[in-house]
């Protein structure tokens, strides 16, 4: 069942303006970002915003990874190209075949996206044995307060 909205105010905690909607019930709705949180008692909403870090601004950033073999790592997909591209009259000195991903993601400044990122490609997108990878990262959103 939706509750009724009878009130909306703001309230600033620290350097974040805190979004309220009062219901028709005991408890209130309090948006700050992306996260919702329900508290029965709105009185207490300062300490808990300036307790928690769900609250803290988050940025929107842009990842390009690029992984390829390490150089000690044959490439038989390369040689593959390379010798097609010779075939067809196009004269190339050597092929390595790599991997490029896009990501968005949300952290809270830039060394933590680098650090997500990192956890990522060492986990998942990259075998660290036998692939290097680099990743360029962009802000595309800044926080709204």
């Amino acid at each position: 069942k939706q509750a009724k909205t009878i009130c909306k105010f703001t309230k600033k905690v620290g350097d974040l303006n805190l979004c309220f909607l009062s219901c028709l019930a005991p408890r209130h709705l309090i948006f700050s970002g992306l996260s919702c949180y329900m508290i029965d008692d709105v009185s207490h909403i300062a300490n808990m915003a300036i307790a928690s870090h769900h609250f803290t601004a988050s940025m929107k950033y842009q990842a390009r990874i690029f992984v390829t073999l390490r150089p000690s790592v044959l490439d038989p997909a390369g040689t593959a190209v390379q010798s097609a591209l010779k075939q067809m009259d196009y004269h190339v000195d050597s092929v390595r075949i790599g991997k490029y991903v896009e990501i968005t993601l949300d952290a809270a400044d830039e060394a933590e996206a680098s650090q997500q990122l990192n956890e990522t490609c060492d986990k998942l997108l990259a075998n660290p044995v036998i692939e290097n990878y680099r990743f360029e990262l962009t802000v595309i959103e800044e926080p709204k307060v």
